[in-house]
Formats: C-alpha cells, structure tokens, sequence
C-alpha cells in the first residue's frame, strides 16, 4: 500500500491515485521484511525515571533498513532527526517499566531488581499514529520480560524500540506484533 506524508496532520494518509501530488512517500510494496533478531540485556535506570534496555544501534540496523527501504530519503531522515533530537544520536531503548508504573512501585517499595539478564526478540518494524503524528518502532516479544512485569503486580505491555516520528513520539497506542508493516 502506497501512502503519502502529509505535512498537515503530521502522519501518513493513503494516496488516493497513483499520479499523487506528494513528494514523501512510505510503499510496504518495497519494502524489505527484517528476520528476527535475538537480543539480552539488564534493565536498568533510565533518566531516574523508568526502567529500561539499552538496545545498540547495531542490533537495531535491521529494523532501521527494513524501514528505510520504504520510504523516500528526506521522509526517512525527519523521522529519525526528530527521535535524534528527543533522545541523542544513537541512543536506543526499550521501556520495560513506565515513568508512572516506576514511581508508584517505588513509592510502595516493591521495585525489584532482576537478577539475570532479559531475552528479547525484535520481529519487524510497527507504525502508530495519532491525530498529530505518526511513529514507527521495533516490536518486541519476550516472555521473560513479560514475567518479571507479572511478578511486579504490572498489566502486559507492548514491548517496542522507538525508531523514529513524524512530530513527536504517539504513545497510548498498541505497538504489538498487530501493528507491524
């Protein structure tokens, strides 16, 4: 499906015609599916105000040219300058416990800390959007982070690598294997 970037709501909509009138682009036809890739790692304290993985640029290479395959080169680099500007060059993570689940668990003092290492799966990339924005992101599957956020008293949560955003990061929105592209 071929959709257009429209600077006006901040996302993707889809081309009405194959003569569109937009310069930026995003086609899953050309796009180049990613294989899964394996990944282990300690959460730990992010910003002094989650609990998250420091995911390598390396290992997200996959996830970033299956994205980069579909989508024109200026729409590909807004994106990721926009999550640049958010987070710094290079950085990647994955939140395993949110800003507000961290703090109530703090103020309660049931934070514990795990003492092996997570295992996690990066399995393509997934886009989310919202009335102002659109984001795009690795979905992510691991049961033994699924485990630990149980053994915390914490609801499942859509486990994901933010790659990049049209106007700001969506949030409150699925980033599971169902939003995959």
């Amino acid at each position: 499906m071929k959709l257009h970037y429209s600077p006006n709501l901040g996302r993707l909509a889809k081309c009405s015609s194959d003569n569109c009138a937009f310069d930026e682009h995003f086609d899953t036809e050309t796009m180049k599916r990613m294989s899964p890739v394996q990944l282990r790692g300690f959460p730990k304290v992010l910003k002094n105000s989650y609990l998250g993985i420091s995911v390598e640029p390396a290992a997200l290479a996959p996830a970033l040219n299956q994205l980069k395959s579909a989508m024109t080169p200026k729409l590909f680099q807004q994106i990721t300058q926009k999550k640049r500007e958010r987070d710094g060059a290079d950085a990647f993570h994955l939140t395993v416990i949110t800003p507000p689940e961290f703090r109530k668990l703090k103020a309660e003092n049931r934070l514990a800390f795990p003492d092996k290492p997570f295992t996690l799966e990066l399995l393509g990339v997934g886009t989310a959007s919202n009335e102002k924005s659109q984001s795009w992101f690795a979905v992510a599957r691991s049961v033994t982070l699924d485990h630990y956020r149980y053994s915390l008293g914490l609801p499942r949560h859509d486990f994901h690598v933010t790659l990049g955003f049209t106007v700001a990061d969506v949030h409150g929105v699925p980033k599971n294997e169902t939003t995959l592209v």
